[in-house]
C-alpha cells in the first residue's frame, strides 16, 4: 500500500432473519443473542365440528381464509420461532490500532521526528487523523456500504512547550495527556526512540514511546532525501 507525503498547514451490519410465518401471527425478531437458533413448524388447519363452539373459540386467518381454534393458536405460540439475533462482536482496540498505525508509518515517522529534534531539541510527532480507529482498521479504504473512505494524517512536531502554549491553549481536550506526555519526554532516548501522540476522529488520544526504525544514522540519512522531513506539517496519505 502506498503512501505519498505532503505538506499541508495547519458501524456492524446486524443481519436480519424473517419470522416463520404461520397461519396465526408473525413472530417479531429482536435485534440481539449468542448463538442464533431458528426452529419452525407446519400447522394443519383445524375443522371447526360444533357450530356454537366454533363461534367462540375459533378464528380465521386472514390471509390463508383457514380456521384455527383456540387451542391450536396455544399449540403454534408454544412452537413459535426462537428470536435470531445478532452475534455478538468483540470491541474494537483502538489502542491496537493506533499503535499498528505507528508501525505502518515508522519509516516516515523516524527520519521525520529525529530530523526536527536536531534543529528544535526534545518533542514528539503529532498525529492527527481524520479516520476513526474503525475506518483504520479496515483493509481497503472502502466502508461496510461499500463507500470510499479519506484517511490520511496530519504530521507535526511540537515542543513541550509548544504544547503547552498552542495546543492546550486551544483545546482542554488534550489536558488527559499532559503528564503521561511529559513523562514521557523527559525519559526517552532520542537516539532510540521517539514520542508520539496520536488523535483519531472517534476521540481516542494516545501517548506512545516508539523505537526508531530503521537506526538513527539511517534516519538521518533518509532525512536528508526526504524533501518534507523538515517542514513544519506534513500529510501522510495511508492509502
Amino acid at each position: 500500500m502506498a503512501m505519498k507525503a505532503s505538506s499541508r498547514e495547519a458501524d456492524e451490519p446486524l443481519p436480519t432473519a424473517g419470522g416463520n410465518k404461520t397461519n396465526a401471527s408473525k413472530a417479531q425478531i429482536p435485534t440481539e443473542v449468542e448463538a442464533p437458533s431458528l426452529q419452525t413448524a407446519e400447522f394443519p388447519d383445524v375443522e371447526s365440528t360444533n357450530e356454537s363452539e366454533s363461534l367462540k373459540s375459533t378464528r380465521t386467518d386472514e390471509k390463508h381464509g383457514s380456521t384455527l381454534t383456540a387451542s391450536s393458536a396455544a399449540s403454534e405460540a408454544a412452537v413459535s420461532p426462537r428470536p435470531v439475533l445478532s452475534p455478538s462482536f468483540p470491541t474494537l482496540d483502538k489502542k491496537d490500532v493506533a499503535s499498528k498505525l505507528l508501525c505502518k508509518l515508522r519509516l516516515h515517522l523516524g527520519p521525520y521526528t529525529l530530523a526536527h529534534y536536531d534543529r528544535q531539541g526534545r518533542g514528539f510527532g503529532f498525529l492527527q487523523s481524520t479516520a476513526t480507529a474503525g475506518e483504520l482498521f479496515l483493509s481497503r479504504p472502502i466502508n461496510r456500504l461499500g463507500h470510499p473512505v479519506q484517511r490520511h494524517v496530519l504530521l507535526h512536531y511540537l515542543t513541550w512547550g509548544e504544547f503547552v502554549s498552542v495546543v492546550l491553549e486551544d483545546d482542554f481536550e488534550y489536558t488527559v495527556a499532559r503528564t503521561p506526555l511529559q513523562a514521557a519526554l523527559a525519559a526517552y532516548d532520542p537516539e532510540g526512540e521517539y514520542v508520539a501522540m496520536v488523535k483519531l476522529r472517534c476521540g481516542f488520544l494516545g501517548v506512545f514511546r516508539v523505537p526508531l526504525v530503521p537506526h538513527a544514522a539511517a534516519c538521518r540519512r533518509l532525512a536528508e532525501d526526504y524533501a518534507w522531513a523538515e517542514r513544519a506539517s506534513v500529510t501522510l496519505e495511508l492509502d
